[in-house]
């Protein structure tokens, strides 16, 4: 089981977003994408209705996203097989992020994280992968990559990059293939 730190992940992510700022430009490194299928969660899942914000569009006033209708309370109990509490969102811009957890301490948390251009986006998610070595995934929005143990997915949807995590007893592969259709979810529901 992965080390389970929400704090560590913001700053994971923060980190991220000030050396993508700072950086040059990316390496140039390729790598070959893994191709994933996502498995299906339960029918359930499909069938929640998206949380509506203040502004039925999830994103307020000012451009910030709210992480919470980007994956649903009923979608992260389907995932965990279990309850969970309601979302709690944890906001520091340009950083948007919810999890839900159970009394078990099993959790499901999506983080947003919005850069400024498209560019920048791309430069901050080649250096992760440059960094770190994280494998690609094809087949879901722009570029994507396997982020474990810190995450299970990350996804670049032009300036937008959504981090999905599922911290449970399951196995790391299970957790990757619920993230990724979580993430496909949350994908459908942005700006």
């Amino acid at each position: 089981m992965k080390f389970n730190s929400y704090n560590l992940k913001i700053l994971v992510i923060s980190s991220m977003l000030v050396l993508a700022a700072c950086s040059p430009g990316s390496s140039g490194v390729t790598q070959e994408p893994i191709t994933q299928e996502p498995v299906d969660i339960v029918e359930a899942t499909a069938a929640a209705p998206a949380q509506e914000s203040a502004d039925s569009g999830g994103v307020p006033d000012g451009g910030a996203i709210d992480a919470c209708s980007l994956i649903t309370q009923a979608e992260a109990e389907a995932t965990l097989g279990q309850p969970t509490g309601p979302g709690q969102p944890d906001d520091a811009p340009p950083i948007y992020s919810c999890s839900y957890q159970t009394t078990d301490f099993d959790v499901v948390s999506v983080v947003v994280l919005i850069y400024d251009d498209a560019s920048q986006a791309l430069g901050g998610y080649q250096m992760a992968i440059d960094i770190n070595g994280y494998p690609e995934i094809s087949g879901i929005g722009d570029r994507a990559y396997n982020a474990q143990p810190i995450f299970d997915i990350n996804v670049l949807s032009g300036n937008i990059e959504v981090s999905v995590d599922i911290s449970d007893a399951s196995d790391d592969a299970t957790q990757l293939q619920n993230s990724i259709e979580l993430a496909r979810l949350a994908l459908s529901r942005l700006p």
